[in-house]
């Protein structure tokens, strides 16, 4: 079966995208194609769950470049940097330009900047400067570096019903799950950086967290459960009714009990620590 480029959905947002996916209604008894709907993602980075009623994708991408860096120059190094720099990165960042594009003008804006300290210890010591403002800038807004689009289709006309975003990314599908209308979606933020780096500022990411949002039937974010296993990541999760259960690990392994049947007001109920990770989690059944 062939698809026609016009007929292939893609977000507005920039996004790495190296494969279509498609999806199709068949008759199983005649072999009749009746719906279908396409989409570009990419194979590595998208996340596919599908309920009784609906079929999610979920798509992560890195935070704007340029916005985070002229906020961290505005809000952080304003004495540090000239005014007329951070104007500079700043009007490219507004450019209706493709995200590469920015990077490479926003790189040779820097590196004109930073290379034209002749004095390497001069240099060195705004390096030093910038990188210590930088590690606390980060631990604040973490979770602006990467976030993740969602898209929902019906599955009984292959419409496109709403789109939202989450901060953080999804491990798999099990840490998506559709209940009453609302998606639970459990992601950690805080383990990628950017795609644009600027020459004399280099971090750890090590900060990390793990939350748990609820979103509703328009993919509006209505409740969340944050910073658990902070320094750690999402190693499994499954949500089963108003239960979530996430699992994160670094060098041990927390197990985290969610209350969720208040989807405004989720709630952590209980958590237990053990050595090693477990990478899946299975419900049995309740006579088991």
């Amino acid at each position: 079966m062939s698809v026609a480029c016009n007929d292939i959905w893609y977000p507005a947002r920039a996004m790495q995208a190296d494969t279509t996916f498609s999806v199709w209604t068949i008759n199983m008894q005649s072999g009749e194609v009746s719906n279908k709907v396409s989409f570009v993602a990419s194979a590595r980075e998208s996340v596919v769950y599908m309920s009784e009623e609906n079929l999610y994708i979920g798509y992560s991408f890195n935070g704007d470049g340029a916005k985070i860096f002229t906020d961290f120059f505005k809000t952080k190094a304003s004495d540090l940097i000239p005014g007329e720099i951070i104007s500079k990165i700043e009007k490219v960042g507004n450019l209706d330009i493709s995200k590469r594009a920015k990077d490479t003008e926003i790189q040779y804006i820097w590196e004109n900047y930073f290379e034209s300290f002749e004095d390497y210890d001069q240099r060195l010591k705004l390096a030093n400067d910038l990188n210590n403002r930088f590690a606390d800038y980060y631990k604040s807004n973490f979770r602006n570096f990467e976030s993740t689009g969602i898209v929902k289709i019906s599955l009984g006309d292959l419409a496109i019903r709403a789109q939202g975003e989450v901060a953080g990314r999804p491990l798999n599908q099990f840490c998506m799950d559709e209940y009453k209308g609302n998606l639970r979606i459990a992601t950690t933020a805080g383990n990628r950086g950017l795609s644009l780096w600027l020459s004399g500022i280099n971090f750890s990411n090590s900060q990390s967290a793990n939350d748990v949002y609820v979103l509703d039937a328009a993919l509006k974010n209505i409740g969340s459960v944050k910073d658990l296993g902070l320094g750690e990541r999402i190693y499994s999760a499954r949500f089963i009714a108003e239960r979530g259960y996430i699992v994160t690990f670094k060098q041990t392994d927390p197990f985290y009990v969610l209350d969720l049947s208040n989807p405004a007001s989720p709630k952590l109920k209980g958590e237990l620590k053990i050595p090693g990770y477990s990478g899946y989690l299975h419900p049995l059944a309740n006579n088991i």
